[in-house]
């Protein structure tokens, strides 16, 4: 198992998150799941990125995933284009 935190990720979180977003692609809640996945598991910083603006983009700007773009942004070091959000 994959460790996210304190929580151990089953080792095929990856392809479920994956498959929910191929099978919902106007599910904001999946796309924001799997930006948090690409983020914090896998690494993988710019695929994130493109997830949670996509989210943003499907769920009309709800305010806690625009927290979590600026979050994103933030942690990528991106400053200014998290103040512009």
């Amino acid at each position: 198992a994959l460790n996210f935190g304190r929580v151990a990720v089953p080792p095929d979180f990856e392809n479920e998150v994956r498959d929910l977003v191929t099978r919902e692609p106007g599910n904001w809640n999946a796309q924001r799941a799997w930006s948090t996945m690409l983020r914090f598991i896998s690494g993988r910083q710019e695929e994130s990125l493109a997830a949670i603006r996509r989210a943003v983009e499907l769920s009309d700007g709800y305010p806690g995933v625009v927290a979590d773009l600026i979050n994103t942004l933030v942690r990528q070091r991106k400053y200014a284009e998290a103040d512009a959000v």
